[in-house]
């Protein structure tokens, strides 16, 4: 796919605005979860590119605006993200290497991180009582998390862009993707799990929400458990700790530099992303700044959750096409209707062309590679559907009663059989997304 993040500066004024800076996250291959193929720029100069702790970071000179105008800075990517999901490892607790030095880096309270505070404590405390396994701990604060935080809707349609401690998101009891990442964070260092703040690009959201743009990234967390390693989670979806991942979030800053003036440029402090500039006079000029995140090249239907939904739902379509058909079966059938009738014959011959026009349909139905063997065993089904109404169809006309209740029984199995094993892919589907 190809990611876009362009920022753009309107002065409103009164009055010039100048020497206009724009830092810029940029993002980095970060196997296993993306691969940057290529990154461009425009809309301005990149002067430099900055490194902060491992995060790195393009400025562009935008020179100076009048009252009245705009300017703007964006980069395209090109990314290659993965779907994956997390292998179980069943041999036993794994605990951490005492030596390593992600436990004393990321396990301690810093900017709104507060793992220190009285609150956290006490939560983490009540959550895992004596529990001692990282990764069932860092569920158990995961599922602390997603219970105890309302998603809050308003923050988001408003626009707020504030940081609150992970004591008062606590408090709060609601938030956006960056309060739960925040709390999380501090949840998981308070309890020992070397834990980090990450923000980024909702890939997912973009296409499947935004169709190809939205106004605003995201944010999620990761934690490093011993027999893992480092690896995300994306709390705020609350898809389940370490579920089948397909939200295909795009990295661009991790740690707690984002929360301060973290990036030193000739002596200054800056944020590591946003817009500087200076202006002359008393009356500072008004000034809006806009973000964008774009996505093309990417079709929803590539995206496992989005491709096996729609499959199921096209499978549920024309399995309501057999219920359509099946219906009127018994109106058009006479009370005391007799078996080896003719007009009865016809009937069940008109019923077993609909149904073999159903069962072409289902062969051609799109399907990813992921549901081929789903897709096979439902067409199987529904040609055993098709034999047994033509069996018990040349048992009518050769007046075999038997041999008719037989095939009307197996017709019937079969019919039962195609259902169930709808319902069992809805199961898995559910289950695994």
């Amino acid at each position: 796919m190809t990611v876009g993040i362009e920022y753009t500066i309107i002065n409103e004024g009164p009055g010039d605005i100048k020497d206009i800076i724009c830092l810029f996250e940029i993002p980095q291959t970060y196997r296993p979860f993306q691969i940057i193929k290529s990154i461009k720029s425009g809309q301005g100069k990149t002067n430099d590119i900055y490194s902060d702790d491992y995060n790195l970071l393009a400025r562009f000179d935008l020179g100076d605006l009048s009252a009245g105008e705009s300017a703007k800075a964006y980069i395209n990517c090109d990314a290659v993200l993965y779907e994956y999901e997390y292998a179980q490892i069943f041999d036993g607790e794994y605990s951490y290497d005492p030596e390593d030095s992600d436990l004393s880096l990321y396990t301690v309270s810093e900017y709104f991180i507060n793992s220190d505070s009285q609150q956290i404590n006490s939560a983490v405390e009540s959550v895992i009582g004596e529990e001692t396994d990282p990764v069932i701990i860092a569920e158990k604060l995961y599922d602390f998390v997603i219970d105890r935080i309302v998603y809050d809707e308003e923050k988001l349609a408003l626009g707020i862009s504030d940081y609150l401690y992970a004591s008062e998101i606590l408090q709060k009891g609601k938030g956006v993707c960056t309060d739960y990442s925040i709390l999380y964070t501090a949840l998981c260092r308070a309890a020992g799990i070397p834990a980090k703040f990450v923000q980024g690009l909702p890939v997912f959201s973009i296409v499947s929400e935004g169709e190809g743009e939205l106004p605003y990234g995201h944010a999620w967390v990761e934690i490093k458990l011993p027999g893992y390693g480092w690896i995300p989670v994306d709390i705020t979806a609350e898809g389940g700790f370490m579920a089948y991942n397909y939200y295909l979030n795009l990295e661009t800053y991790k740690g707690s530099g984002v929360f301060y003036k973290s990036l030193l440029i000739d002596g200054e402090n800056y944020y590591p992303a946003g817009f500087y500039y200076f202006w002359e006079g008393d009356i500072e000029p008004d000034v809006t700044r806009e973000e964008v995140y774009r996505v093309s090249g990417l079709n929803p239907g590539e995206i496992g959750v989005i491709s096996e939904n729609e499959f199921l739902d096209e499978v549920e379509s024309l399995l309501s096409e057999y219920n359509a058909a099946l219906s009127p079966i018994n109106q058009t059938h006479p009370e005391g209707w007799t078996f080896n009738d003719e007009q009865e014959i016809a009937v069940e011959e008109t019923l077993l062309a609909r149904l073999m026009e159903i069962s072409q349909q289902l062969k051609n139905i799109f399907y990813p590679e992921s549901n081929a063997a789903d897709r096979n065993n439902l067409v199987a089904i529904s040609e055993e559907i098709n034999l047994h109404k033509q069996e018990q169809i040349q048992c009518m006309k050769t007046s075999n009663y038997d041999c008719y209740l037989s095939g009307y029984n197996m017709f019937i199995d079969s019919l039962e059989r195609l259902f169930d094993y709808y319902n069992n892919m809805v199961e898995s589907f559910n289950q695994k997304y």
